[in-house]
């Protein structure tokens, strides 16, 4: 009886160097391809085509797709900026509706602050979208940042935090949900005690609240 089957194998050590998403610096890197093969005996023999072709950081060891080798690390910072802005914004959206009510001055310094770190103006249609997806979504503002915190730095875990009080205190002494919701976020994004009082103290001075 002959024996026939197929497999993927991973193949190939192309290196070079560099801009890691997820190290948000320069770093070497290996190209390998996936290939399925047609086996004989449990040989590979007869080659099939590609089934996927990925960047390996030689650092973090994440995965990626090929693109990033061609695009230039400022492109790809603005990239993860313009993301971080975003999940800075939906934070602070989920911290808005914690307690199930919202007010024009939570709107305005949600809007403020949103400007203030991405530089853009938040349009009513993309509030709206946001409002809708995340009320759906069942999330909290501490899920929401545990799960986002790994495509952060260290500030724009703070952004959050900042982000998530400046909204919080908009119309004056937090809920008791809001305060509730403040209070799991430093845990989830890793900042400690001493750094969340003073992340709180910046807040405070912000010229857009």
């Amino acid at each position: 009886m002959v024996l026939v089957g197929t497999i993927e194998l991973t193949l190939g050590s192309q290196r070079g160097e560099f801009y890691c998403p997820a190290c948000r610096d320069h770093r070497s890197y290996r190209r390998k391809v996936r290939r399925a093969f047609v086996t004989l005996y449990f040989i590979p023999v007869i080659p099939l085509g590609k089934t996927a072709e990925f960047v390996i950081c030689d650092t973090c060891r994440q995965p990626f797709e090929p693109w990033v080798l061609e695009r230039p690390a400022d492109e790809i910072e603005a990239m993860l900026r313009a993301a971080a802005c975003d999940h800075v914004l939906r934070v602070m959206i989920l911290t808005m509706l914690a307690d199930e009510v919202v007010s024009d001055e939570e709107d305005r310094v949600l809007r403020s602050y949103y400007r203030h770190i991405s530089g853009k103006e938040l349009t009513n249609e993309q509030l709206q979208f946001e409002i809708e997806q995340l009320t759906a979504s069942g999330l909290t503002p501490a899920l929401y940042g545990a799960q986002a915190a790994d495509e952060l730095t260290d500030r724009e875990r703070e952004e959050m935090v900042i982000g998530a009080f400046l909204v919080a205190s908009a119309s004056g002494p937090l809920s008791d949900a809001q305060l509730d919701e403040l209070q799991l976020l430093p845990t989830a994004l890793g900042i400690d005690e001493n750094r969340f009082r003073e992340l709180i103290a910046e807040a405070m001075e912000f010229e857009g609240a």
